[in-house]
């Protein structure tokens, strides 16, 4: 299938244990975005078009930096999720303005959950059930950097994005 096939969800990777469980469910907390957008978000469900995906894993990887010291270990490593079009519920696609006009590429929203047998999750190299996320390994998103500590001379590692993130899908990603 090719990747207007799809729709895309951006999130990160300490949340797929319950994407695996649950699905993607309206109601949760959001990943990306301010607070100003909470009674927008509130009992939706977030996907992009191929389009947008490079823009939302970049934010996703903003404000991951700009709200954790240290994104490996709060399991803040974007990772981006893909839904066959043919699991949606027929005409229940709403357009998400908002998120349109910020991503430059149509984005859509849903207010109901999507089962996890539907949904995949990119591996580094191809597409996988979100049941087995766990063999993804979140470190190669980043590179780490042995720093010593100012306090105590121990050595401290920094992590840092890496400009081409393994785990974002080629056929998504404008720079590729």
């Amino acid at each position: 299938m090719a990747a207007d096939d799809y729709l895309y969800h951006v999130t990160y990777y300490g949340r797929l244990g319950n994407i695996a469980r649950s699905g993607l469910v309206p109601g949760r907390a959001r990943s990306i975005g301010a607070p100003s957008l909470d009674s927008h978000a509130r009992g939706r469900v977030f996907y992009t078009d191929p389009e947008g995906v490079f823009f939302w894993h970049s934010k996703a990887e903003e404000h991951a930096e700009a709200n954790s010291d240290d994104v490996l270990e709060d399991e803040l490593i974007p990772v981006v999720l893909r839904v066959d079009l043919n699991a949606f519920e027929d005409d229940s696609l709403e357009e998400d303005e908002i998120g349109s006009e910020d991503a430059r590429a149509d984005a859509w929203l849903v207010d109901y959950e999507m089962p996890p047998e539907e949904i995949e999750v990119f591996d580094g190299s191809s597409w996988i059930p979100v049941e087995d996320f766990d063999s993804i390994d979140p470190a190669t998103a980043i590179f780490t950097e042995v720093e010593l500590s100012s306090d105590d001379d121990e050595p401290v590692d920094l992590h840092y994005f890496k400009d081409r993130s393994p785990l974002m899908p080629p056929e998504v990603d404008p720079r590729r």
